[in-house]
């Protein structure tokens, strides 16, 4: 058989040896204090491994692990990487936790913090308050470990909880806490550099990325301290100067429009400015100027539209004109004898619109009547004949059930009398019995009727008391009785 070499040059024949020895020594970290302990990638690839009896360490497993076994940790921070199976949290006190794995059970911890990632709910027994947050870990190829134990980082960073110790009363409240986005925010990430990695530390469930340059302005950006020469230099400088204004992008007012804004002085003396308006409404527009429409310039009496004549007023109660009344039609001329007549000769004869019933139909019609009768008097024979049968059953069940209680009373009867008849004689043997074994002397004991009452025959047993002494003294006692 062949041996097996550890990575430390010792040598193994059995293999049960061989993987104790390397569970012990490179897939467990135990009974440790005030430590740093690291696993780096592809030193566990993807085998099992457990914390036990840790305080006051740090631990940080950065690769790919199976099942992982964590008790008895006091005050210590973890950091698991991808598990492909379930993590089992037991008996840990004052504990960080940052894990992602498939199935997260705690059992028998208080006052720890967990930032899990696992796809079904962390499942909480015997344990109280625990504060449950986001997935916080990161390092670089982080993201490809999820992809190798199949967790999904697209399913979302939410943590669900249940309870399997909520109906216990005696467990000290709360039993767990959900951690809020300004906890977690204050708390912040778990960041590891590793050396020789190839990229940053990386959260596959919160990807960072560097914001996008602005777009670059499509406009070109005058200079306002630029010199210009020239004769439309003054026109030049003006327009950049209102381009660029005060630097804000906002343009800067020009002369005209400074003069047309309002100010309080123009509102002292005339708070609605209608002088200046009526003054610049005299004054003619300008050539190829549309005049302005102000409201309250003076209108010209000439240009002012008079109302139209009103309609002369018409009497209700005045008589109407009759050249104005319509002619009515005169009345149609009425009927005469003559249109009757002619109307009368237009309407067919009773003959001609419905034809009389042959002989033909009033005999269809009689037989349909004939076959219907029959029929409703034979049903209502085999109606009578089977009401018929069923009273003649009725009865005969009646007569039948009234013979079985007149015998059942009989039965009952004889018997009640032969039990009294034998009661009587019984009875009466058991006091003649009495009377013939009864002595002169009444003070004297019946020994004869005593020993009739005892089983003298009776086989004794041997769990039972010895009667047999007894026995013969009755015996005797009514040997002496019957000689006396």
């Amino acid at each position: 058989m062949g041996t097996v070499t550890t990575p430390d040059g010792k040598e193994f024949s059995d293999p049960r040896e061989y993987r104790r020895y390397l569970f012990e020594h490179y897939y467990s970290f135990r009974n440790r204090s005030d430590e740093t302990l690291t696993k780096v990638p592809g030193e566990v690839n993807g085998e099992e491994f457990h914390l036990d009896g840790l305080t006051d360490c740090t631990v940080t497993i950065l690769d790919v692990t199976n099942r992982v076994v964590v008790s008895d940790l006091t005050n210590c921070h973890v950091f698991l990487g991808p598990s492909k199976e379930s993590v089992m949290l037991r008996k840990c006190k004052d504990c960080t936790f940052t894990v992602a794995c498939k199935d997260l059970r705690v059992n028998s911890c208080s006052e720890c913090t967990l930032r899990a990632f696992t796809p079904m709910p962390v499942q909480l027994d015997d344990s109280h308050h625990i504060k449950v947050g986001t997935f916080n870990g990161a390092y670089s190829g982080l993201t490809s470990h999820f992809q190798a134990v199949g967790l999904d980082a697209s399913q979302g960073a939410a943590v669900k909880v249940k309870d399997f110790s909520e109906r216990d009363k005696e467990l000290p409240q709360p039993h767990f806490q959900q951690l809020s986005a300004s906890d977690e925010e204050t708390l912040g990430p778990w960041e590891v550099q590793l050396e020789n990695a190839q990229g940053p530390p990386e959260n596959p469930l919160k990807p960072t990325c560097d914001p996008a340059p602005p777009p670059p302005c499509p406009f070109p950006i005058p200079d306002p301290h630029a010199t210009f020469e020239g004769p439309d230099a003054s026109n030049a400088a003006a327009s950049v100067a209102s381009s660029v204004g005060d630097g804000s992008g906002t343009a800067a007012p020009s002369e005209a429009q400074e003069s047309s804004q309002f100010t309080p002085e123009t509102f002292e003396d005339d708070p609605f400015g209608s002088s200046d308006r009526v003054e610049n409404a005299e004054q003619p527009a300008n050539a190829g100027e549309a005049p302005v429409d102000d409201f309250f310039a003076q209108e010209d009496p000439q240009q002012i539209q008079q109302p139209e004549e009103q309609a002369q007023y018409q009497d209700f109660g005045a008589q109407p004109d009759a050249a104005q009344i319509p002619a009515e039609a005169p009345y149609a001329p009425m009927e005469t004898a003559a249109t009757t007549t002619q109307s009368s000769e237009a309407a067919p004869a009773p003959s001609e619109a419905a034809p009389a019933p042959s002989s033909s139909d009033f005999m269809a019609d009689s037989d349909e009547t004939d076959a219907r009768e029959a029929w409703e008097a034979q049903f209502a024979e085999r109606i009578k004949a089977k009401d018929q049968e069923a009273a003649e059953l009725q009865a005969q069940m009646q007569e039948k059930a009234d013979e079985e209680l007149d015998e059942l009373y009989a039965e009952r009867t004889n018997k009640n009398a032969i039990r009294y008849t034998s009661n009587r004689e019984a009875e009466g043997a058991l006091l003649q019995e009495a009377e013939d074994s009864a002595v002169s002397d009444e003070d004297a004991p019946n020994w004869a009727r005593i020993v009739s009452l005892i089983d003298i025959n009776a086989k004794d047993k041997s769990d039972e008391l010895n009667l047999d002494r007894m026995k013969n003294l009755i015996i005797q006692l009514k040997n002496t009785t019957k000689q006396q």
